[in-house]
């Protein structure tokens, strides 16, 4: 969401000031059915914490099937953001931007020398913010597919053995389905949940956001030195912070 206000003000025949003010408003995503995710924790101690007495990649394993007996403090996972477990708790840790104001400001002067009308100089300065990422699917991908939520890996889907076809048992009724389909071994169902050490892979959207801007400063004279024929000078120069 956004406003802004913007005007020009001829202050005299020969100066006119560009006023202007731009405001954006970016919220934290969320997932629907409230299954956005992430860590436990806003810094990242919450990755680095985790012992294991095994070698990296060679978990002991548990006669359970759903872990590493090794591990200890494992990075925990819980669902986050609106309609889920934690509504309180935003994707981005640091809450929604309210800060982010867009000052506009520039003239025109009609210089005096040279031959009244004949020369301008012009000036103006302003700042635009990049803003939300436009790519959703950038962002489904950063807050819904943290590990341990759901079935999908490498986009191939969670594999599932369907019953043998017989003569008796054909697969075209839902009555020889069964349902639910169960859950691949460790899934979680629950949250806050660890991240077991199989999932050696974490990717996550950033926690501490803040909204890239650009800043932009030109200035210009121009002359003219013949009934259709001006000269023009150009300084112009962007800044780009926060990227």
């Amino acid at each position: 969401m956004s406003a802004y206000f913007k005007d020009d003000f001829k202050f005299r025949p020969d100066l006119t000031i560009n006023l202007g003010i731009h405001w954006e408003w970016y919220g934290q995503p969320y997932e629907r059915n409230g299954l956005a995710a992430r860590v436990v924790g806003n810094d990242l101690s919450a990755y680095f914490n985790p012992g294991c007495a095994s070698t990296i990649g060679t978990p002991i394993p548990d006669p359970a099937g759903v872990g590493d007996l090794s591990c200890s403090n494992l990075t925990t996972v819980q669902f986050v953001g609106k309609n889920s477990t934690h509504p309180n708790i935003g994707v981005n840790w640091k809450g929604n931007d309210f800060h982010s104001f867009a000052p506009a400001l520039g003239f025109a002067y009609d210089l005096p020398w040279w031959g009244k009308g004949k020369t301008v100089l012009r000036a103006g300065y302003a700042i635009a913010y990049e803003g939300a990422l436009r790519n959703f699917i950038t962002v489904d991908g950063a807050i819904n597919t943290v590990p341990g939520i759901n079935l999908i890996n490498g986009g191939t889907g969670a594999t599932w053995a369907a019953p043998a076809a017989g003569s008796g048992t054909p697969l075209t009724t839902l009555d020889n389905l069964g349902l639910p389909i169960p859950f691949p071994a460790g899934q979680q169902t629950t949250a806050p949940f660890p991240v077991l050490p199989n999932s050696r892979s974490l990717g996550i959207t950033t926690y501490n956001y803040t909204n890239p801007y650009t800043q932009n400063w030109n200035i210009e004279i121009q002359h003219k030195v013949a009934k259709n024929t001006t000269i023009e000078i150009h300084y112009i120069k962007t800044k780009d912070t926060k990227l």
